[in-house]
């Protein structure tokens, strides 16, 4: 399973989920901690992750 944590969400969150055995990929890796929702939502269905958030008004 593939997996975007957005920036509500720690960056040591995604080094325990690869840890784990899952592909992890936190926004800000990429410089893109800034990026809209919408943008993340694109992101996310072209590389096939599932978004993982804690913002409450995401998509």
């Amino acid at each position: 399973m593939k997996f975007l944590l957005d920036m509500g969400l720690a960056h040591s969150t995604a080094v325990y989920l690869r840890t784990q055995g899952y592909d992890a990929l936190h926004l800000r890796e990429q410089g893109l901690q800034r990026l809209d929702d919408a943008k993340i939502v694109e992101k996310a269905l072209a590389e096939d992750r599932v978004i993982l958030t804690h913002d409450l008004d995401l998509g």
